[in-house]
């Protein structure tokens, strides 16, 4: 991996632990900003189609359930 793209990875991780620490006083409930950040950051499907979709490109083909 490059060592550029590995210290992006750790800006963007970095930046959203401040972002929680600064945003969250009680450390409880984290703020909408910090909410909309993460999902920006790290984003997940949306609904069980995209997510099924992922698991077939990963997994092997041939691979079935019997």
């Amino acid at each position: 991996m490059d060592l550029q793209i590995i210290n992006v990875e750790l800006f963007k991780k970095l930046s959203l632990a401040i972002a929680i620490i600064r945003n969250t006083p009680d450390g409880i409930k984290p703020d909408v900003f910090t909410r909309i950040l993460s999902k920006r950051l790290f984003p997940r499907p949306n609904s069980s189609s995209q997510l099924v979709s992922i698991l077939d490109s990963r997994l092997p083909v041939g691979v079935d359930g019997g």
